[in-house]
């Protein structure tokens, strides 16, 4: 699967982006894009994923989430982040019979003890306006949005989205959902709290 440059920048940077002003869409119109439509998000309290990718979620453990990569990968690709990306590092494999996920990609942060930080997948496709409504519907109206020709960019608080399309929106939908960097930052403070209080 594609990874694009934009992908990370917008994703662990957030300021690599331009953020014009996009008209927030309305109750009226989420209830009508969600009727009927993939669920493209998954939120079971702080359990975090996308749709078809539920055996994964934000801040899983390294152990558990590599369980499940190795139920669904023969051979599981490994991405390096490297320094420049924190020594994050990805691994995901394609998976062409799965009804929903045509490939995924999991990311581990190792300043959270190498829990995920980022779910990615590229899937049957979605339209823009459908994935936007469906954000709206799980997280509430984003505090940041980006839409352009073919790229969706959403976040909350503690949430970023971004997806894109190829072959001008006919192709396959890539969908990423991770913590926003100044999360990763909460939870690495509070782990090292947490340990200093059981040594």
């Amino acid at each position: 699967m594609k990874l694009h440059l934009l992908f990370l920048s917008c994703l662990l940077a957030l300021a690599a982006c331009d953020k014009s002003p996009t008209p927030e869409l309305t109750k009226k119109q989420v209830t009508s894009l969600v009727d009927g439509a993939p669920k493209v998000f998954v939120d079971d309290g702080d359990r975090v994923t996308l749709e078809g990718l539920e055996d994964f979620h934000l801040g899983q453990s390294e152990k558990d989430a590599m369980q499940a990569i190795k139920k669904r990968c023969r051979h599981p690709v490994v991405l390096q982040g490297g320094w420049m990306r924190g020594y994050t590092f990805f691994k995901g494999c394609p998976t062409p019979d799965d009804p929903v996920v045509q490939s995924f990609r999991i990311g581990f942060h190792p300043d959270i003890d190498n829990r995920v930080f980022t779910v990615e997948l590229e899937r049957r496709n979605v339209t823009p306006d459908v994935l936007r409504a469906r954000f709206y519907d799980r997280f509430g109206t984003p505090t940041e949005e980006l839409v352009r020709p073919g790229i969706v960019e959403d976040s909350t608080a503690r949430l970023h989205v971004f997806a894109d399309w190829d072959d001008g929106l006919k192709g396959p939908t890539h969908v990423i959902v991770g913590y926003r960097p100044e999360i990763v930052e909460e939870m690495q403070k509070k782990a090292k709290k947490e340990k200093k209080v059981h040594e």
